[in-house]
């Protein structure tokens, strides 16, 4: 959590565009200390990790952030081509979207630091 905060942080201060999903799969459980779940049963980001008002959220029923979202439209629209990549799961969601990433072409950096699995 700490390290994805920091990210966040400098990409913040940067002025870089900010993207977040949330996973919406079909009674998946998540452990508590990486997300909340919220009154439509769907899951909610880490309290510090939060996105601002003026950050992309999308809300994915897949693996990738991209298969089943309008992600793609929302990151052209602000003209991004390269992404930072990080977050829960790297072997099986952050795998799965910077897989999607790279098939619509967009340049993608993991951010190894930033990434977990479960064990």
């Amino acid at each position: 959590i700490e390290a994805v905060e920091d990210l966040l942080l400098a990409c913040r201060q940067a002025g870089l565009t900010i993207a977040h999903s949330r996973s919406h799969r079909y009674g998946a459980h998540v452990l508590p200390e990486l997300a909340t779940p919220t009154v439509d049963e769907t899951y909610e980001l880490h309290p510090r990790l939060r996105a601002l008002p003026d950050e992309i959220v999308v809300d994915k029923f897949t693996f990738g952030a991209f298969a089943s979202t309008e992600l793609e439209a929302r990151l052209r629209e602000r003209g991004v081509t390269r992404i930072l990549l990080a977050g829960v799961l790297t072997n099986v969601c952050i795998m799965a979207t910077a897989v999607q990433a790279v098939d619509r072409m967009f340049r993608v950096c993991l951010v190894e630091d930033a990434c977990g699995a479960f064990s």
